[in-house]
């Protein structure tokens, strides 16, 4: 899955993979929260791209603030 996606947009597995997780980390913190826990904010050039779609970088690291 990871090879076919990397192909089609000309990227390497590798980035497909920690992008994958990348999402699927952020899924299960901003989703299996209750609503009365902190308040997560995503922030930085990660949330740029895939919050927004205004760039098209792949990110070393992911910005999270806790706000309580």
């Amino acid at each position: 899955m990871f090879t076919t996606t990397a192909q089609r947009l000309n990227s390497t597995p590798q980035n497909i993979e920690k992008d994958f997780w990348v999402c699927w980390t952020l899924d299960a913190l901003f989703n299996g929260l209750p609503n009365d826990s902190p308040r997560l904010l995503f922030k930085g050039g990660t949330s740029l791209s895939k919050g927004f779609g205004l760039i098209s970088r792949l990110s070393e690291d992911t910005t999270l603030l806790i706000s309580r």
